[in-house]
């Protein structure tokens, strides 16, 4: 230039690595005792690499919200870093019923015991993760007049099952006099 002095200084051009584009939708809820599989674990990247999911596929989860979490490994180390996203998956308790069988007995006798039958457990459990049991109550008593008596269920309550209770019925009979 005829009226400038010029001075050239170099720089320098930083490249840095690219992040990945991970796409990750949030799963529909599961009902506990599923385990975990292909349809809630179903990361994508818009470039080639490795998944680890935590928790890891086949892992049964407790009711409630839980985060699910990967890590993206690009396989260009050198243009790509690595990406950790994350989706909440909703787990849904188990429908469980209990219902107490009817029953009946002759007047003057002790109520026998009650039998409480459970349907909607899953993964082999029983009643022994119950946090509090399910009590039966009836007003049938020994010295109580012929009748129908209701027995009454309540309480019951565990963490990954939505407990429904069903009544049943207590019959006393007549009693039978001795004729000698």
């Amino acid at each position: 230039a005829a009226n400038y002095q010029i001075t050239l200084a170099n720089g320098t051009l930083t490249v840095g690595r690219q992040t990945p584009v991970i796409t990750w939708a949030t799963p529909e809820a599961i009902t506990y005792g599923i385990p975990l599989g292909q349809a809630q674990l179903e990361a994508k990247a818009d470039v080639a690499g490795t998944f680890e999911y935590s928790p890891p596929i086949g892992v049964i989860l407790g009711s409630g919200e839980t985060t699910l979490r990967v890590t993206f490994t690009p396989d260009d180390k050198a243009a790509h870093t690595t990406a950790e996203p994350s989706v909440v998956l909703a787990v849904e308790k188990v429908q469980l019923s209990v219902r107490v069988e009817d029953v009946s007995r002759d007047y003057g006798l002790e109520n026998p015991e009650f039998e409480l039958v459970y349907e909607g457990f899953v993964n082999g459990e029983d009643a022994d993760v119950l946090v509090e049991s399910v009590s039966v109550d009836t007003l049938a008593k020994v010295d109580s007049p012929a009748g129908d008596y209701p027995i009454r269920l309540s309480g019951g309550e565990a963490a990954n099952y939505e407990i429904t209770l069903t009544n049943g019925t207590r019959t006393v009979g007549r009693k039978i006099p001795v004729v000698t």
